[in-house]
C-alpha cells in the first residue's frame, strides 16, 4: 500500500519524492514478474470485471507500439480484448480480433489452474448441479 502512494505521490509530483526511484522500483518489480511469465502459460488476468482467462503469447520489454515498459500479451479464451494481438500495426502475436490485450505483468498471474471456465465445471454432471 505505501508503495502505491509513493508511486501516486510520483506521477502527481507528491512532495518528498523526485518521483524517479518510485518509477525504478515499479519497472523493476514489473521485470521480476515477467520473468516468470512464458509464452504459452495459461493465465488469469485481473480487471476490474474480475478475473478474465487466456494464454500468455508474448512478454517483453519496450514493445513496439506500446509505451515503454514490461508488457505481457495475452490471448483470452472470450472475446473481452482490445485487439486482435497487434498495436499500432506492429503484429506480436495472432489472434482473433476482441481476443487479444496488452497488460503489465502485475495484474497477470500464471499457472495450471487457469483453465478456460467450460473446463472447469465439464467434471460435473446435470445430476450434481444445484
Amino acid at each position: 500500500m505505501q508503495k502505491e502512494i509513493a508511486w501516486n505521490k510520483a506521477k502527481v509530483g507528491g512532495e518528498g519524492s523526485s518521483g524517479r526511484r518510485d518509477v525504478e522500483d515499479e519497472e523493476e518489480d514489473q521485470e521480476v514478474l515477467a520473468s516468470h511469465m512464458r509464452s504459452g502459460q495459461r493465465c488469469e488476468v485481473r480487471t476490474s470485471l474480475g478475473g478474465k482467462r487466456g494464454v500468455v503469447r508474448v512478454v517483453g520489454q519496450d514493445l513496439k507500439g506500446l509505451p515503454t515498459g514490461w508488457f505481457v500479451g495475452v490471448e483470452y479464451d472470450e472475446p473481452v480484448g482490445k485487439n486482435d494481438g497487434s498495436v499500432k500495426g506492429v503484429r506480436h502475436f495472432e489472434c482473433g480480433m476482441g481476443y487479444g490485450a496488452f497488460v503489465r505483468p502485475s495484474v497477470v498471474s500464471v499457472g495450471e489452474e487457469f483453465v478456460p471456465f467450460d473446463d472447469e465445471f465439464s467434471d460435473f454432471s446435470e445430476a450434481d448441479e444445484l
